[in-house]
């Protein structure tokens, strides 16, 4: 059976993703057919944009607590800090990436949540099967709170694969929040 390619570490395949990078991947995924793409970079391209270009960089661990719950450390993590871009083009992006959850953009779906988001979606060829679909999402616009990404491998169209996936985690992200009713158990 032949190996797939997947969006997984390859540690043969480890660079170094820069902010142009990034935003290559956010505006159009074909140039890194041959390259991973990692999930993360994505959501920290997203981030940077939602949050007005500030860079906050991501950590699992805030503190390690002892098994009676008091603190044995506190982590210590990098101060955010602004990447430089001017808010002329970010809002450029905020606009484009909002047109794509509006009416009469590629995952018009969006506009049935009850705030407005902003989304990108994206295809990475795969030269071994079918094209692997991307989806990224922030929201609520005015005021963004969350950023959720998906990956379909061999998905195809990220709108159609992975965008579902992430609607679901807002919309029940939003009834948690009180804004979409609670569904009956049946």
């Amino acid at each position: 059976m032949a190996k797939r390619n997947t969006f997984r570490e390859d540690e043969e395949l480890e660079e170094q993703i820069n902010l142009h990078d990034i935003l290559r991947i956010g505006v159009y995924l074909k140039p890194y057919k041959a390259r991973v793409i990692r999930i993360l970079a994505v959501v920290v391209m997203m981030s940077c944009i939602a949050g007005g270009g500030i860079y906050h960089q991501p950590y699992l661990v805030d503190k390690v607590l002892n098994n009676d719950g008091s603190v044995f450390e506190v982590r210590q993590h990098q101060e955010p800090y602004a990447l430089g871009v001017s808010q002329k083009t970010l809002e450029l992006i905020k606009q484009g990436l909002m047109g794509v959850a509006q009416p009469g953009g590629t995952a018009s779906y969006f506009a049935n949540l009850p705030k407005p988001m902003a989304a990108k979606t994206g295809t990475a060829e795969n030269p071994h099967g079918r094209d692997h679909g991307l989806f990224v999402a922030y929201g609520p616009t005015d005021a963004p709170e969350l950023v959720v990404a998906a990956v379909v491998e061999q998905g195809s169209f990220g709108s159609t694969s992975a965008g579902p996936i992430v609607y679901k985690v807002f919309e029940e992200w939003f009834r948690e929040e009180g804004l979409i009713p609670s569904q009956a158990v049946k």
